[in-house]
């Protein structure tokens, strides 16, 4: 997984937690997460994000349907375009009880610094752990 190293909205215990559960419930076997260095964001996402904006810029969607219409235009090859119509509030599930999900962010200090990181379950004690990868 590739993300901007932006501590508000990625590198932050919620998306640790989210992950660090993937892992716990073995729907993926490990998880390497790499954040983006300053000023290395032109890449695929970027792109594609940007001609979104140029094509809503030039075209007004008032409407979902007119808003996916534009999406799908404005990028080659389409992309797919999904409506959600509810999303599950995960941070506020981090926040209550004395879940799994706690237990797993109470190591998260200082990784500010750090750009991969690996999520996977010990092999002897079978614990979920987030490792600091050095590169």
């Amino acid at each position: 997984m590739q993300l901007d190293n932006t501590a508000r909205e990625n590198k932050n215990s919620t998306v640790f937690g989210y992950l660090s559960m993937l892992v716990e419930k073995g729907i993926f076997k490990k998880i390497k997460v790499n954040f983006l260095l300053v000023g290395h964001t032109q890449d695929h996402i970027d792109k594609m994000f940007s001609r979104f904006s140029k094509k809503l810029a030039r075209c007004d969607a008032f409407t979902l349907p007119m808003l996916t219409k534009f999406i799908s235009e404005a990028y080659t090859p389409e992309p797919e375009v999904h409506h959600l119509n509810e999303v599950y509030d995960f941070k506020r599930f981090c926040n209550v009880g004395d879940g799994m999900i706690i237990k797993v962010l109470a190591p998260l200090n200082n990784i500010s610094f750090n750009h991969v990181f690996l999520i996977k379950r010990d092999g002897i004690s079978h614990n979920t752990t987030l490792l600091f990868v050095k590169q």
